[in-house]
């Protein structure tokens, strides 16, 4: 039986540095078919031009290439118009300034086609720099080299990789509602993003509202092998939701849309606990601006042999 259609949706802007590694990986995927939809969010740089620059390979390896310009608006909507375009049975999503490696599509597909009951699918993600060299996380989610890091991929930074964490709830509805923890570069069910409608175009994080809605449809699978590659790097959208009242402002915002639905289904309590207004979280809050504030002071790191007294470092034996 041949292999069903998978419709490759790149969302760009302003990444004219990395467009062309970003759809040569996916010209390397080892699974066919696929088609290539490229909606450029009106970018100022030559973006669509050096994706343009591809025609040619992407001709010879896509069963239909779409690449065009809209009128300036957010990824939503571009993400939106691919949806509205895609021919395939799966859409599998990849920003424009990451990568996916060479059998993501073809082991993302394999869980859809074995699992009915599953609507996403996704892997575990490495992380680059801007000059596409693999680096790590320290605590404080700073690029640093891969061999002092802390967080060595997206998974671990999630703590998806722990035996047995997540493992029978991740992709609940539950279990999302509590935060957003999946990972980019993930392949879904063409029919339940648009069962759902796509993408919400006004809301501050569309990523987390859609996994919500897709997880009211069916299961989601995470995969612990590295499948993509995450680029972080001086203009990633994810820092411009980086403060804490940008955080408390997306918590408010989906809890407000999502409290019908919980009120129905017996999981206000999540919201109650979880909403940034609510005694719980103001708690949690000066907790960690007092243990912030006393690793400032002190600290002591048992498997390194070593402690700090503000900032200056000393190690023992």
């Amino acid at each position: 039986m041949a292999n069903p259609l998978v419709s490759v949706i790149i969302p760009s802007y302003r990444h004219e540095r990395f467009i062309r590694e970003c759809i040569k990986s996916v010209i390397l995927q080892s699974y066919s078919p696929l088609e290539l939809l490229l909606i450029d969010d009106a970018s100022p740089d030559g973006t669509l031009q050096a994706a343009e620059s591809l025609r040619a390979e992407c001709g010879v390896r896509f069963v239909r290439t779409v690449m065009l310009s809209k009128k300036k608006r957010n990824t939503a909507v571009s993400c939106n118009l691919g949806i509205d375009m895609a021919q395939g049975k799966y859409v599998y999503l990849i920003a424009s300034d990451d990568a996916a490696e060479p059998n993501a599509v073809q082991e993302l597909v394999q869980v859809l086609e074995s699992r009915p009951d599953v609507v996403l699918a996704v892997g575990d993600c490495s992380i680059m720099d801007d000059a596409s060299r693999r680096i790590g996380w320290d605590a404080d989610r700073r690029g640093i080299p891969l061999e002092k890091a802390r967080f060595k991929t997206f998974g671990e930074y999630l703590r998806l990789n722990i035996p047995s964490r997540r493992r029978n709830e991740f992709g609940s509805y539950a279990s999302l509602l509590e935060g957003n923890y999946i990972p980019n570069g993930y392949l879904m069910r063409t029919d339940a993003l648009r069962a759902i409608g796509g993408y919400n175009t006004s809301v501050l994080l569309e990523d987390w509202y859609m996994n919500l809605q897709l997880a009211k449809l069916g299961g989601m699978v995470y995969l612990p092998r590295m499948l993509y590659r995450y680029r972080w790097h001086e203009d990633n959208v994810i820092k411009t939701y980086g403060t804490e009242e940008t955080g408390r402002k997306i918590y408010r915002e989906i809890y407000a849309l999502e409290e019908a639905y919980c009120r129905e289904h017996g999981l206000l309590s999540i919201i109650r606990r979880r909403h940034p207004d609510s005694l719980h979280s103001r708690w949690h809050r000066g907790r960690r601006r007092v243990l912030k504030a006393v690793n400032h002071i002190f600290y002591i790191n048992l498997t390194k042999r070593k402690f700090s007294v503000f900032g200056r470092e000393f190690h023992f034996l």
